[in-house]
């Protein structure tokens, strides 16, 4: 609205904050934020995963162990009486014993880490639901007293932005808001 001083425009009066939102829009964000999420975390943990076996064409990769305990297996065949390559098929498979040793302690982290990191998650999620749980309050009190209620909703979206970062979620809303 504007405002006249003197029968001049001196200004405008704000008439109140308005919001407009492309719900859908808003759910299909939130629905890829959740698959990008799930993503990035399968991903760190692959890409480690695959670390752990190495490169095929590495010479300390398990394959390449694998194979080094196979051909001196092969050797030793050939000539079992061959002192030298049984201590070289003993130490083949020492070799790939600790390697497999080794890549089953990491796995464990591995598995050690994502248990804390949905520990966290579950903590973080739980305090944003807390969150959405009072601005709902907040919101339904507000548009019963015909109070803005913009500012409240922004709010309540940026927290259940945050749980679309860490899971799927499925949401609705009321019309007491």
């Amino acid at each position: 609205l504007t405002q006249p001083v003197a029968g001049v425009g001196a200004g405008v009066l704000p008439s109140g904050i308005s919001r407009t939102v492309d719900a859908n829009l808003l759910r299909d964000m939130r629905t890829q934020q959740a698959a990008l999420g799930q993503f990035r975390v399968a991903d760190e943990f692959l890409t480690r995963t695959q670390d752990l076996f190495g490169s095929p064409n590495s010479s300390s990769s398990l394959t390449a162990n694998l194979a080094t305990l196979s051909r001196r297996m092969d050797a030793l065949a050939t000539a079992p009486e061959d002192v030298a390559k049984r201590r070289q098929v003993i130490d083949a498979a020492t070799m790939l014993t600790r390697q497999l040793n080794t890549m089953a302690g990491t796995l464990q982290s591995l598995r050690s880490t994502a248990d804390a990191n949905i520990t966290d998650s579950v903590k973080s999620i739980n305090t944003e639901l807390a969150k959405i749980e009072a601005l709902n309050n907040d919101i339904s009190r507000n548009k019963a007293s015909a109070q803005p209620t913009a500012d409240l909703e922004d709010q309540r979206d940026n927290a259940i932005n945050k749980i679309a970062e860490q899971i799927d979620i499925t949401y609705f809303v009321r019309d007491s808001g």
